[in-house]
């Protein structure tokens, strides 16, 4: 079941971007409006996106993106468990774009644990840019924490060597995503709450 959103949406605009690694230019939305755009709050999709998720453990992150969106191409409305995320067959699927947020293998990184959690989700990376389609203008988001040791993970470095460039990073917005009904969820699953203001979401495509 899919629940709507009856807030008032802020205002906004469309910006267009254009990379010289790309043949064609994206909107992106800025919350705000002339000299008040909040440049920290992007929301890199379009209406008409396919867009598939993954790692989105309790899909809150789907059904904002069909909360803002009213948007029946999110693979999230079809949701799966158990699903690798370096598995190549996940992806079967035209899809415009592919989001991971947060991902995390779930080994501990507190103290001694911290190197082997670095090597980790290092692997974990490297497996999810290799398993993902080489063919057409498929746009990768992946958005982690800038602070230590997420800053160890060397992401853009792993996805260069897998054939993705990264284009830009901005940060992630998640007030504006809570607001639709997103609520971060911890790997381990901890009765914790995770302060993800540091986070930013890393945009690649195709080499």
């Amino acid at each position: 079941t899919t629940s709507s959103f009856t807030g008032e949406l802020p205002k906004y605009r469309s910006i267009y971007f254009f990379d010289k690694l790309m043949d064609f230019a994206f909107p992106c939305i800025a919350l705000g409006s002339g000299a008040d755009i909040r440049t920290e709050e992007y929301l890199a999709y379009r209406k008409h996106d396919k867009i598939l998720c993954v790692g989105d453990g309790n899909n809150s992150f789907s059904q904002s993106l069909k909360n803002y969106l009213g948007n029946h191409r999110i693979a999230g409305n079809d949701l799966k468990t158990g699903i690798d995320a370096t598995c190549k067959s996940t992806y079967d699927g035209d899809y415009d774009v592919v989001v991971f947020n947060f991902p995390h293998t779930a080994v501990r990184q507190t103290g001694i644990d911290v190197q082997i959690s670095i090597d980790s989700n290092q692997s974990l990376l490297r497996g999810f840019f290799s398993a993902l389609p080489k063919s057409g203008f498929l746009r990768v988001h992946v958005t982690l924490k800038t602070t230590f040791p997420y800053n160890y993970w060397n992401l853009t470095g792993i996805a260069e060597e897998c054939g993705w460039g990264c284009l830009r990073s901005f940060p992630f917005p998640a007030r504006f995503y809570e607001g639709l009904g997103y609520s971060h969820r911890t790997t381990r699953d901890l009765n914790i709450k995770v302060d993800i203001s540091t986070a930013k979401t890393f945009e690649f495509m195709l080499m």
